[in-house]
């Protein structure tokens, strides 16, 4: 009878290495809260639940640009977004102020 083959002492088990989780920042936590927010506020709006001003979704995803901003200025050396995305996401804003706020 031939039972289960045994690794060496000292060599690899054969087992993947454990992987250490990986907690996310402060900054990252905000951003994620803010999103999920805006997420839900959305939802509601979408499913006739309520309605939630223009003026709130704007201030959310201004506020949340404000923390990627903050976290950008924590970690210069880590900062993985172009200054055409920052852009493109004021112009998103302002689109949806200029688009909401024009309609009663």
């Amino acid at each position: 009878m031939s039972g289960p083959r045994r690794p060496a002492p000292g060599s690899d088990s054969g087992r993947p290495p454990v992987r250490q989780a990986v907690t996310p920042d402060l900054a990252t936590r905000i951003s994620l809260g803010l999103l999920l927010v805006f997420a839900l506020l959305l939802l509601t709006t979408l499913l006739g639940l309520g309605h939630v001003p223009v003026w709130v979704m704007a201030l959310l995803l201004l506020a949340r640009l404000g923390v990627q901003f903050w976290s950008a200025r924590q970690r210069p050396g880590q900062v993985r977004r172009r200054a055409s995305g920052w852009i493109i996401d004021l112009a998103l804003i302002g689109v949806l102020l200029y688009v909401g706020l024009g309609q009663k």
